[in-house]
């Protein structure tokens, strides 16, 4: 869900259902190139196009909180989890 960013009262600028569920993740989502990049508390990476409302990608890189996301292209992205995982993803597409 995304809010416009104004002084008058706060409404739904977009909504999404990605379908993940409930969600506790302390970190925030990054933008890159239009698309957004995000882990969830599951293990699972995605990468959404918010204009289109669609899912690009979503990996599953583990078990526990993914709690760092660092975009660095929109082709690969450096992830850290709650466990001490470390991975590079590498978009092939």
């Amino acid at each position: 869900m995304a809010f416009a960013a104004n002084r008058e009262t706060q409404t739904a600028a977009r909504t999404m259902n990605v379908g993940f569920g409930y969600e506790l993740e302390p970190s925030m989502l990054i933008e890159k190139d239009g698309l957004l990049f995000f882990g969830t508390k599951n293990g699972v990476v995605y990468c959404i196009n918010p204009e289109k409302q669609k899912i690009v990608w979503a990996h599953k890189i583990d078990n526990s909180m993914v709690n760092t996301v660092r975009v660095l292209s929109s082709k690969k992205i450096l992830l850290a989890t709650m466990d001490g995982k470390l991975s590079l993803l590498q978009v092939v597409k």
